[in-house]
């Protein structure tokens, strides 16, 4: 979190405007829960903690921008629509972690994130992007037996990253996702993703806002 609002410090001072952001940090590890010198888990940090403080610390560059009449859009790259039900007595799975429920509170705090974010800033548009399996160097965090399997069969089902790009550029220029108070969550083919009441309402919304607050304004 202190890097995150490091970084944006910085930039806000050397940047007038913002057009676009775009945030596909990523942590590929089979270890179980480890902690930062913040105590956050490292995986829930990199896919959505911090990507979610870097958003914050750089709106009101974003809202500035926009209110020249720009096209400001804001895209996080994860899973969209693929999270599970959060665990609201445990948010940030201090207790009851697993790679499973990491990927799944990740997944659908980002997609929370997004449509609190575009509620509270209309004239802004938030994107939640699924990539979609890519074939890029990131298995090679993997140990050795599932590294190279995931290398052999990377052919049958792995899309290039052109091709992965060609789906981002999409969400991020096209009519269909600008700004007007609706958060987007895009599938791997620039499809939007058909919402699940359980876990896209209101209710779950508003508890994901105020524990990225709290626990992200470190």
């Amino acid at each position: 979190m202190k890097n995150a609002k490091s970084f944006a410090s910085s930039f806000r001072q050397s940047n007038p405007d913002l057009h676009g952001l775009v945030i596909s940090s990523g942590l590929l590890s089979m270890a179980g829960r480890t902690e930062t010198e913040e105590g956050i888990d490292r995986k829930l940090a990199v896919h959505y903690y911090g990507r979610a403080r870097l958003i914050l610390e750089l709106l009101p560059l974003l809202e500035e921008t926009a209110k020249k009449g720009e096209d400001v859009r804001v895209m996080t790259v994860l899973a969209a629509g693929k999270g599970g039900k959060v665990n609201w007595n445990d948010k940030d799975l201090k207790t009851s972690f697993s790679l499973k429920a990491a990927a799944d509170h990740a997944s659908t705090f980002s997609d929370l994130l997004v449509q609190e974010l575009a509620k509270r800033h209309p004239t802004i548009s938030f994107i939640h992007i699924y990539p979609g399996v890519v074939d890029t160097p990131l298995m090679n965090g993997l140990p050795a037996p599932m590294r190279l399997l995931s290398k052999a069969l990377a052919p049958l089902f792995a899309v290039s990253a052109s091709d992965c790009g060609d789906a981002m550029t999409y969400a991020l220029t096209s009519d269909r996702y600008k700004s007007g108070g609706k958060g987007w969550l895009v599938t791997d083919k620039g499809e939007p993703v058909r919402e699940d009441p359980a876990l896209h309402n209101d209710e779950d919304r508003k508890k994901a806002w105020e524990h990225t607050l709290e626990l992200t304004n470190l």
